[in-house]
């Protein structure tokens, strides 16, 4: 659903218009998009396919970097362990089906916390201190919420320079400010394209601090939905085990999120600090590290994909256990350890087999090829509004401005579309409501350019029952049914219907009772 609004929607509409700029009415337009670049880089010649491919580089250099970082700690079998263990993780394999960004998010933070590590234990080179300002910027550049995460890899890299030097922080303080210069320079294009855009560089965060008109705390408080602590569903140790149960091989959703299973990978978080006492300097900044971002997202967060930028660390240092396994008992150790990989693996893929219907829906893609019209009737299931992009893209001229209403996934259309998402202001909400006669209404719209109105009637409700209902005013809901009721029709099916601004006589859908019930209020 967010791929088809913004993740990928979002590189489509620049890639068209030639312009990054946020997007009117649509917040997620104003977050950090770095993974989403990448993604624009794929359609430039091959649409969807390209930016799917992107993502399966992202997804094998996760891999190559595990091997890499297991070499230079010198244990290329606890690496091999890990590789396997991270790429098998159904949390990881749900994303690469979804095309979610999380896989850059991960990538980009592995290589900022590498570079770390390199800095700590090659006699603190500069050059991996700039690497690893350059890829906490960009880090920083995919997520908001990567922010935290890098403040705590930084504070795990000053706690092990304190080490053996009675509690003193041993910092080249002009050289960590170098590094956070590169890191600003990174970081800084979308704090600037907010600021010029809203006068909020980090907007909608801290809109207290900056203030917008067009935003509230209502409308933040709706946005950060999902992002209470997990904090709040723990009442008991049940609940702790049901958690850990779903983050390694029974997903809960309930619990923590969609494509909740993290894998076995994360037992090494807590199992390495109580097995190996005294690791070596790369090891122990790796299990601080893990153990410093599980508490972060255990407090920011509950969806169990935040947790993907650790991943890498976590699986490493369950196969160090499992290297420490086949090296301590010998070749029956080896055995062993194998078997249990295997298992791991295998129950991983058991959980991934579980996980949601979207793998079906690409296992049955594939065989619908040279066959689009049934594959376009079978999408329609998912998309309600995949036979309205068709007709807007190939009967609407190219000039045309469609307002949408309830639907807000636009990857599809090909013409210039206003989306709001449910947590912005709606152009129509104030104006159909402000009770000027539905000819008005319709002037105004048409003077801010709209040609079209585009309803999806089963979205509208949903959003109106979800959000509209708590961010709208009364009777914004109701007088905007009821506007676009009084317009010319030029496009209708069971599920979606395009209006016509323009002033002429041609059908009009029939008066009834508004889509949203006012009792819901």
């Amino acid at each position: 659903f967010d791929t088809l609004r913004y993740h990928y929607a979002l590189p489509a509409i620049y890639l068209r218009t030639g312009s990054t700029w946020p997007l009117p009415h649509f917040v997620e337009s104003n977050l950090p998009l770095g993974v989403e670049m990448l993604s624009m880089i794929g359609m430039t010649d091959a649409s969807h396919a390209g930016a799917n491919l992107v993502n399966l580089l992202l997804f094998a250099l996760c891999g190559f970097g595990i091997l890499c970082l297991a070499d230079r700690l010198g244990s290329r079998r606890a690496g091999w362990i890990g590789f396997f263990l991270f790429l098998s993780s159904s949390a990881i394999v749900h994303i690469l089906f979804l095309q979610k960004p999380d896989l850059g998010v991960t990538l980009f933070f592995f290589a900022f916390a590498y570079a770390l590590l390199a800095w700590l234990t090659d006699g603190k080179d500069l050059r991996f201190l700039l690497i690893a300002g350059a890829f906490a910027g960009l880090s920083m550049g995919t997520k908001y919420t990567m922010m935290l995460f890098v403040m705590a890899a930084v504070a795990v890299a000053l706690r092990e320079t304190a080490r053996g030097q009675r509690g003193r922080y041993v910092v080249p303080w002009r050289e960590a400010a170098l590094s956070g210069l590169v890191a600003a320079v990174f970081f800084a294009p979308w704090l600037w394209r907010n600021l010029a855009a809203t006068g909020n560089p980090v907007y909608p965060l801290l809109n207290g601090l900056f203030g917008s008109p067009s935003w509230s705390p209502a409308r933040m408080e709706v946005l950060s939905g999902d992002a209470h602590p997990l904090l709040a569903h723990l009442h008991g140790w049940k609940d702790l085990a049901s958690l850990l149960g779903s983050l390694t091989f029974f997903p809960d959703t309930s619990m923590s999120g969609p494509g909740a299973s993290i894998g076995v990978g994360i037992l090494g978080t807590f199992l390495f600090p109580i097995l190996v006492r005294e690791p070596e300097r790369g090891w122990r900044f790796l299990r601080n590290l893990s153990l410093a971002l599980m508490m972060v997202w255990f407090l920011s967060s509950w969806i169990s994909r935040y947790l993907l930028p650790a991943l890498p660390f976590m699986a490493l240092l369950t196969g160090f256990l499992g290297d420490r396994l086949a090296e301590r008992f010998g070749r029956w150790g080896s055995g062993i350890a194998v078997l249990l990989l295997v298992a791991a693996v295998a129950a991983q893929g058991g959980s991934t087999i579980r996980q949601s219907p979207i793998h079906k829906a690409w296992a049955a893609s594939f065989s619908l090829a040279g066959q689009p019209e049934r594959g376009l009737r079978i999408a329609s299931r998912f998309h309600p509004s995949l036979e309205a992009a068709a007709f807007v893209n190939a009967r609407l001229p190219e000039s045309a401005k469609i307002l949408f209403l309830g639907e807000t996934r636009v990857y599809y259309f090909q013409r210039t579309v206003v989306a709001p998402s449910p947590y912005d202001e709606h152009p129509i909400a104030k104006l159909a409501a402000a009770g000027p006669d539905p000819g008005t209404v319709r002037d105004r719209l048409a003077g801010q350019g709209y040609t079209h109105i585009l309803v999806c009637w089963p979205e509208w409700e949903r959003l109106g029952r979800q959000y509209y209902s708590r961010l709208w005013e009364h009777g914004e809901i109701e007088a905007a049914d009821h506007f676009v009721r009084t317009l010319p029709a030029v496009y209708s099916d069971r599920r979606v219907t395009v209006f016509s601004l323009e002033r002429r006589a041609t059908e009009t859908l029939p008066r009834r009772g508004p889509m949203i019930d006012p009792a819901v209020r």
